[in-house]
């Protein structure tokens, strides 16, 4: 799960890429969100984004890794007294993962372990590159994607 701003024309990549437990290439989706916000909020928005998505397809048990530490931890927290968006954006995301039917899981990774999803957000530059793709990655991914399993 990533996040990514494009400041020149005002929005906010956010993406996600699933893979199985060999670390192949499942599903992945990427998507435009009106408006610009701190890395910090865009990484949680990119985290609901996600796991919206991998709810509405009906898969029970997940694991959702992204590179921000600050996401994860809130995500964590028992308890998180924040009054601000990002709070905001936490506590919808607890919502969620307390509604899962099955296992839901969050991780924090290191940058060079989240590149796909990495590469996906800056994607979301070009309008062509935007979508959904299930089974088989854009071409455009796949480069990160076999260098990951290597």
């Amino acid at each position: 799960i990533d996040a990514a701003t494009n400041v020149d024309d005002a929005f906010t990549g956010v993406a996600f890429v699933a893979r199985d437990e060999h670390g192949r290439f499942v599903a992945a989706r990427n998507s435009r969100i009106v408006g610009l916000f701190s890395p910090r909020v865009a990484e949680a928005i990119a985290f609901k984004e996600a796991l919206s998505w991998i709810q509405a397809e009906g898969w029970t048990h997940v694991c959702c890794e992204g590179d921000s530490l600050d996401v994860v931890h809130a995500i964590e927290s028992a308890f998180l007294l924040d009054l601000t968006s990002f709070g905001a954006v936490i506590n919808d995301i607890k919502t969620l993962v307390r509604s899962w039917r099955g296992n839901c899981g969050v991780a924090a990774v290191p940058r060079t372990a989240n590149s796909a999803a990495h590469c996906l957000a800056q994607a979301t530059r070009n309008p062509v590159s935007v979508g959904a793709w299930r089974g088989v990655p854009p071409n455009f991914l796949n480069v990160v994607l076999l260098a990951d399993l290597n």
